[in-house]
């Protein structure tokens, strides 16, 4: 009885362990989580071109997976860098669509599988739902770090005409 107890309550303790990992707001690598793995692709993109329309702006949508360092990278120089990140409120609505495990793999297939080339890929949309550009990042990186001048630029081209 004591043995099955026992069992019991390792067997519960590493249930418990395992789900609160995979609720866990941090990545294995202990990088707080960008995409939400349970988000509608569809739905966020529909969301950010709502905003999109209303704002004068493009989509800049950011397709990878938590478990990318890449995709830290970049997400981190998008965010933080004062620069850059101006650029990307002034001209976009930004939006994280998750692809790890085939989730949300029917928006990857709608705009021409961009994630081919690797994560993160980047897609640019019109406010009305139009595919501008969809690319890799290689262009972006220098010396396997995100180089801002190029990033900045890359923004700067595919900002809307105003």
């Amino acid at each position: 009885m004591i043995k099955r107890i026992t069992w019991f309550a390792v067997a519960s303790a590493f249930a418990l362990l395992l789900n609160g990992c995979s609720t866990s707001r941090y990545t294995a690598a202990g990088h707080e989580k960008i995409y939400d793995e349970s988000a509608d692709g569809e739905k966020q993109i529909a969301q950010a071109l709502a905003s999109a329309q209303k704002n004068h702006k493009r989509v800049l949508v950011q397709l990878g997976a938590n478990w990318c360092e890449g995709c830290h990278k970049l997400h981190d120089l998008l965010k933080n860098d004062p620069a850059i990140s101006q650029e990307v409120k002034n001209g976009f609505v930004w939006v994280l669509i998750d692809l790890d495990q085939a989730h949300n793999a029917e928006v990857d297939e709608k705009y021409g599988n961009p994630s081919n080339q690797g994560y993160p890929a980047l897609m640019i949309l019109e406010a009305d739902g139009k595919q501008v550009l969809k690319t890799d990042t290689a262009d972006l990186v220098d010396a396997g770090k995100f180089n801002p001048e190029k990033t900045i630029a890359f923004l700067r081209q595919w900002a809307p005409k105003r």
